[in-house]
């Protein structure tokens, strides 16, 4: 709540502008069916709603969810001994600003740009992007400090404003960009996590790549592969 206060007060964000990321987010999750919260929603309704903790809205907040994510990383010669489908690891990243109020803006992620650098996301155009963002106004800081334009689909799967698996979301992120990867829907994606706490900042990102010519050319042994296995909201949000 103090971010977004920030955000507003500076003309960096708007109710308006956090309430169309929550309407974006409910309307992509029509089409997930492990999604918690898929349906439509107009600005005006989530507007019309009082606020939280000010000037968060419940909408504005990720809800709760129980579930589970994992993923296998190996070679791609072992992903192909397998016969399952793969993506490759291009770039990964983390890192942690300071934990120190005062010390840093609250309004900007300079750790996002730098882990976007480290992660060689400037390699090609990022069509697919699942933010780790648990409230609305995240979503703006993350898309301003990378750089995502029209170009890119924010959170196809609802993202964590749909269905905020705890604890395993992040994971689950990269899950939902390794299943569009698989199906050929996609090329270049990227997953992002953001713990954004009143004392603590830390980032992570991960490129995942569709391999070059799979599957009919070898790609290099060395190369780290994931695969997706489940992510399925249970109990009802809080």
């Amino acid at each position: 709540a103090m971010q977004a206060r920030l955000l507003l007060e500076q003309g960096l964000a708007s109710e308006r502008a956090m309430a169309e990321v929550v309407v974006r987010a409910r309307r992509h999750a029509l089409a997930n069916p492990h999604a918690q919260l898929r349906q439509e929603v107009s600005v005006e309704e989530l507007l019309a709603a009082e606020t939280f903790v000010s000037p968060l809205r419940e909408s504005d907040c990720a809800p709760v969810a129980d579930g589970a994510a994992a993923m296998i990383i190996c070679t791609v010669e072992k992903a192909r001994a397998w016969g399952l489908p793969y993506a490759r690891i291009s770039g990964i990243d983390h890192r942690i600003e300071t934990h120190n109020l005062g010390m840093r803006d609250l309004t900007d992620s300079v750790s996002t740009r730098q882990a976007a650098a480290a992660a060689g996301m400037k390699r090609g155009p990022v069509q697919v992007a699942e933010l780790y963002a648990p409230f609305s106004h995240q979503e703006i800081i993350l898309c301003r400090a990378l750089g995502l334009g029209e170009e890119t689909v924010i959170k196809p799967s609802g993202g964590v404003m749909a269905g905020n698996l705890m604890m395993a979301s992040g994971l689950a992120r990269i899950g939902e960009v390794f299943r569009r990867i698989a199906s050929g829907d996609t090329g270049l994606s990227l997953k992002w996590r953001t713990i954004r706490r009143l004392r603590t900042t830390s980032v992570n990102s991960m490129v995942l790549s569709f391999p070059n010519s799979w599957p009919t050319e070898r790609a290099p042994a060395e190369a780290p592969v994931t695969f997706y296995l489940s992510t399925v909201p249970r109990s009802q949000p809080t």
